[in-house]
């Protein structure tokens, strides 16, 4: 494209926006308060291996082709990365050692492990997660803010998260997804949807034809794993003062795992 590769910036920002059901555009700010971007648009199915390649040696934006072109270089194929795997909780050392003497891991020794105080004093943590019913999160008194979205998708509820981090000083996060999530399967449910509107919510069709297709493609989630993993990658570029810990948790047995993140 004859332009120059993106030098990151440490005041930059990233914003990945759902483009349909097929594409999404990544969108590159020099800085927090420009409203000119440089955006690439790139097909759904990459969204795996850019997750996979990012979070590996930190994705400079400038390798990614645009307008069209194929993605290049080897280290993008989805054969080359290593395989995402899931590790629980079954003892204090099976946390990962970033985690270790946070609230993140104060948090997963409770849930998992039912150890530690019941109460605190302030708030220490944020936990992200979906709004699923069966999600029973143990947390003691007063020690987290839970803010619950569809697929624990936050884009586009930055701000909620931002206010947290403003007035309670909270620098560590737990971003949870879980097995079962409606949300990987959405697509599949449109006109489930639409009826459902119609008879619950006193909507007309087309009224419930246009909410699915506007808002769909950006709740719409691939695959929970990747989507969580990429998420507190995305998280931690956006606020990199904070440290972002990818959960997913087991509608069965109420466990909480973490997600392993590969050298």
């Amino acid at each position: 494209m004859g332009e120059k590769p993106v030098s990151e910036s440490r005041s930059g920002r990233v914003d990945i926006v759902p483009q349909g059901g097929f594409h999404f555009e990544v969108r590159f700010f020099e800085s927090e308060s420009d409203r000119r971007y440089r955006s690439w648009s790139l097909p759904l199915a990459a969204a795996g291996a850019i997750t996979r390649w990012w979070l590996k040696r930190s994705l400079s934006l400038g390798e990614i082709a645009g307008g069209g072109e194929e993605l290049s270089g080897p280290e993008i194929e989805w054969e080359e990365a290593q395989s995402v795997s899931l590790r629980g909780v079954e003892r204090e050392a099976d946390i990962f050692e970033p985690y270790r003497g946070t609230p993140i891991s104060t948090w997963l020794r409770y849930h998992n492990l039912g150890e530690g105080p019941h109460s605190y004093d302030s708030p220490q943590l944020l936990i992200v997660t979906c709004m699923d019913y069966r999600i029973e999160l143990h947390v003691p008194k007063r020690f987290a803010y839970i803010l619950r979205l569809a697929g624990a998708n936050i884009r586009h509820r930055e701000f909620d998260l931002a206010c947290v981090l403003a007035f309670a000083g909270i620098r560590h996060v737990c971003l949870v997804g879980h097995t079962d999530c409606a949300m990987e399967s959405l697509n599949e449910k449109r006109e489930d949807f639409i009826s459902g509107l119609q008879k619950m919510g006193g909507w007309s069709k087309s009224r419930a034809e246009l909410e699915f297709g506007v808002f769909a493609p950006r709740l719409a989630i691939p695959n929970v794993v990747d989507f969580t993993l990429f998420e507190a990658a995305w998280l931690e570029r956006r606020f990199p003062g904070l440290l972002v810990a990818p959960l997913i948790y087991d509608v069965k047995d109420g466990s909480l795992c973490q997600i392993v993140r590969q050298p």
